[in-house]
């Protein structure tokens, strides 16, 4: 809410998706993860406040932002060390707007909720053959009531709704939004606790026990998984996952979602190390093995996960 307004912290509107849900869809990215998974392609969205971006291969080093920031965030910033001091940072949007060749960048801004709605119809003509929107991020539950809003303004409009999360926020979040998903696409990225403290940077395990909940309330869930090499790639882990998967009864599908190194440059541009760079992609024989194993337990599964027919 800001100055009485309904709104929510947008990283960016994508349109014409095809692997965030059946169909083409429009996909509302959300700032702000619980999480912090090592492999993760939005790492400029796991803050819960807007961070800044840049890129140095647009800076011509001219300094407007330097000397226009009113709050000198930006008064350490070298060649070397071009990150802004987020704890200093209000937000203003003084740089951004400053930079003409957009090196600085913020990763969300806020957005009312009839912009995004208005942004969401923009296609609606597409969505007729089981397209629609989905919620995305980030964790787009740790804004529930916007979601919520969201939500219900589009199925007035009969458009489906899809919610990716990863579960990692409170039970009531995600019940708020059962009435109005179409499907939820829910990340069980592992299972084993150890590998959880080590890679999604949490020992807690709210993700599986609100996806329990959620299946007994008979959402229709997609399990997503990203298939990470040597992490839960393993046979051990994959084994574990399934189980869970299959120990839920009204899980069908699942999606593996085969580890990349796409989002890896955004890790420099908000001035974040990225630990898995040294990691090759996803070979074809692990990404067989998970299927393979995957079908053991009676699962459909997806590869890449397209909203179109990609059945293995």
């Amino acid at each position: 809410m800001k100055d009485g307004v309904l709104g929510g912290l947008i990283g960016r509107i994508q349109h014409f998706c095809v692997h965030d849900g059946r169909g083409l869809r429009t996909t509302i990215f959300f700032q702000g993860c619980m999480l912090h998974c090592a492999w993760c392609q939005n790492p400029e969205l796991i803050s819960l406040s807007p961070v800044m971006m840049y890129v140095k291969q647009l800076c011509t080093q001219c300094r407007a932002c330097v000397d226009l920031c009113p709050h000198n965030a930006l008064a350490n910033v070298t060649d070397v060390h071009p990150s802004c001091a987020m704890d200093v940072c209000e937000n203003c949007l003084v740089c951004e707007k400053e930079c003409v060749f957009r090196a600085r960048e913020f990763s969300s801004h806020w957005v009312s909720l009839e912009d995004v709605m208005a942004e969401s119809l923009r296609e609606k003509a597409f969505y007729a053959k089981g397209g629609g929107v989905t919620f995305s991020g980030g964790e787009p539950l740790l804004q529930s009531d916007f979601c919520k809003a969201l939500a219900l303004k589009l199925r007035h409009e009969n458009i489906s709704v899809t919610v990716e999360t990863a579960g990692f926020v409170p039970w009531s979040n995600i019940d708020s939004l059962i009435p109005f998903a179409t499907a939820f696409y829910y990340d069980l990225k592992v299972v084993s606790r150890s590998l959880m403290s080590r890679f999604l940077g949490t020992q807690e395990t709210l993700m599986l026990t609100n996806l329990r909940k959620l299946a007994q309330k008979q959402a229709n869930i997609i399990l997503r998984i990203p298939l990470i090499p040597q992490i839960n790639g393993t046979t051990q882990e994959l084994h574990k996952i399934f189980q869970f998967g299959y120990n839920l009864r009204n899980v069908k599908e699942i999606h593996l979602l085969p580890f990349h190194q796409l989002g890896a440059g955004k890790y420099a541009m908000i001035g974040k190390p990225y630990k898995l760079s040294h990691m090759q992609e996803c070979a074809q024989n692990t990404i067989n093995i998970a299927v393979e194993i995957a079908h053991t337990y009676g699962f459909k599964v997806n590869v890449g996960g397209t909203g179109f027919d990609g059945e293995c």
